[in-house]
């Protein structure tokens, strides 16, 4: 029996299957750009996102970096603001179209397009958690959606074409990045100057996204999803370094806020350093469930912006930024990000299989304790040494998109899949093997896993610490995600009625049909 691979038979066990592509197709890989499920309007006169996707077939030659002369323990903020520059070098000249940057490519991390969150036509942008009520400042009246977009240099360039070899068949083996490589995401948010007054003269995008809805879009039972073409303000910046100087973790994260207060005459000259980290301080407990942004004198492995914190019993700036949190204990995270999490702790959990990167059911003042040593470990670089995990040396977008790539092998019919005829195949005897062609046999820790939870939007809403009432001293708490699909980046996690509900939904359906059948 000959079957196409879009009609893929239900039969076959994930952990043994095969996925066969067509010789051009792995020799030029052609990863889609955005989401298909949303494609160009008829009349559409704009720009056009373009995946930069022509990755390296080589590792660049070591170069020496501006930032390597600057040690980051002690100076931080010039550390990270020399590596902000380095990013936008020839980037904002090409309007951030980063293949055509004359200095140096850059490059996109494929299988972004995917899910109801995933890459949308104009920029290339995907849908980060929303931003609650307050959380980015007191005069914010409601949720606000959050999008991304992040890019790699040509070191991190090369190893995403290394993974992504075989389109048909990832190889996360591969992730391991060079010292240099550099990752950054720009963060824009749906938020208007009315009710968040420092993004006044911030960068703009026009991107295809979601309107106001009152919810959540990317619920599971929501109704159709339609997008818009809507302005967007730059309003965080976040950065990743590959530095062989750092211990035990390998990396630098940090992350910048824009500044409608600050001196400069572009708004890139008034991105403000929020903060910068190189580990997790994993022995450090201290004030971890505290609520709000504070300066922890425990930590020693990053540094905050004291400045951005408000003086106590004052709860705005007025066009100056500030933050309502950081990450969990005062560690280092974004205004967009999640408050019991941290830039590291978040991307030192990347991996094949998916796993979350926040405990389940914990928030701001309610975090688990005995689950903090998992979750606030230094990851070293690399791969690990785990026969059950590879890590995917602090890179979510990857983890995103290997995810969304194996969702995509189980269910064919998922949101912004699109076309992924990978060649025909047979129908092996008694069940077993798929025989067809060239056998690329794929990895089955890549098809295991659980869904990158991000407590964000409507189940993290359910929780009391987002009543009015958690925001003390004009100091609001809030959830947050890197990468976001992202990264994140493309989760639907965060969006799932949580399984209790379920349960009580279910005996009650089996309560009725009793009470019914006894009326009978």
């Amino acid at each position: 029996m000959r079957l196409p691979m879009t009609l893929r038979n239900q039969r076959l066990s994930l952990c043994c299957l095969a996925v066969f592509s067509i010789s051009t197709l792995a020799a030029a890989a052609d990863f889609p750009s955005f989401n298909p499920d949303y494609p160009l309007p008829e009349d559409w006169q704009g720009r056009v996102f373009e995946l930069s996707q022509d990755f390296p077939s080589e590792e660049p030659e070591p170069e020496d970096f501006p930032w390597e002369a600057i040690n980051f323990q002690l100076e931080p903020f010039e550390y990270l603001r020399t590596v902000l520059s380095y990013s936008l070098e020839g980037n904002i000249e090409v309007d951030f179209d980063v293949q055509n940057n004359p200095i140096r490519t850059w490059y996109h991390a494929p299988w972004m397009h995917a899910g109801c969150g995933g890459r949308e036509f104009v920029r290339g942008l995907t849908r980060e958690r929303s931003s609650r009520p307050r959380e980015l400042h007191p005069n914010q009246t409601g949720y606000t959606d959050n999008w991304a977009v992040g890019i790699y240099n040509p070191p991190g360039g090369y190893v995403l074409g290394q993974v992504w070899e075989d389109p048909a068949v990832p190889h996360p083996q591969a992730a391991v990045f060079p010292n240099g490589t550099v990752s950054i995401k720009l963060l824009f948010s749906a938020a208007p100057v009315e009710q968040v007054p420092y993004l006044e003269g911030s960068f703009t995008w026009e991107a295809d996204i979601y309107p106001p809805l009152g919810r959540n879009p990317c619920g599971d039972s929501q109704p159709e999803r339609p997008r818009e073409i809507k302005e967007l303000r730059l309003l965080q910046l976040d950065v990743s370094v590959r530095d062989e100087r750092v211990p035990d973790t390998g990396w630098v994260f940090g992350t910048f806020i824009y500044d409608a207060g600050a001196a400069g005459e572009t708004p890139w000259d008034r991105l403000q350093v929020v903060g910068v980290q190189w580990g997790n301080d994993p022995t450090v407990k201290s004030q971890m469930q505290d609520r709000g942004a504070f300066q922890n004198p425990d930590l020693q492995e990053g540094m905050i912006n004291s400045s951005l914190i408000l003086p106590e019993g004052i709860d705005e700036a007025g066009e100056h930024a500030f933050v309502t949190h950081f990450g969990l204990g005062g560690r280092v995270n974004g205004p967009i990000d999640n408050p019991i999490s941290s830039c590291m702790s978040c991307h030192g959990l990347a991996s094949v299989p998916s796993q979350s990167v926040v405990p389940r059911g914990a928030w701001p003042g309610n975090y688990p304790e005995d689950e903090f040593d998992h979750f606030f470990a230094n990851t070293p670089p690399g791969t690990g040494d785990d026969p059950d995990r590879i890590q995917l040396d602090y890179s979510m977008q990857l983890a995103f998109g290997i995810r969304a790539f194996a969702s995509c092998l189980r269910n064919p019919e998922r949101e912004g899949c699109g076309p992924m005829d990978l060649g025909p195949i047979d129908e092996a005897p008694d069940g077993g093997d798929v025989v067809a062609g060239e056998i690329r046999t794929l990895d089955p820790r890549i098809t295991a896993g659980e869904p990158l939870h991000r407590a964000g939007d409507d189940e993290y809403a359910e929780h009391p610490s987002d009543d009015d009432a958690a925001m003390t001293d004009g100091k609001a708490s809030g959830p947050g995600s890197s990468e976001g699909p992202g990264d994140g980046e493309a989760s639907e996690a965060g969006s799932k009625i949580p399984s209790l509900r379920w349960w009580i939904l279910g005996l009650g359906a089996l309560l009725l049909i009793w009470l019914l059948s006894r009326r009978r």
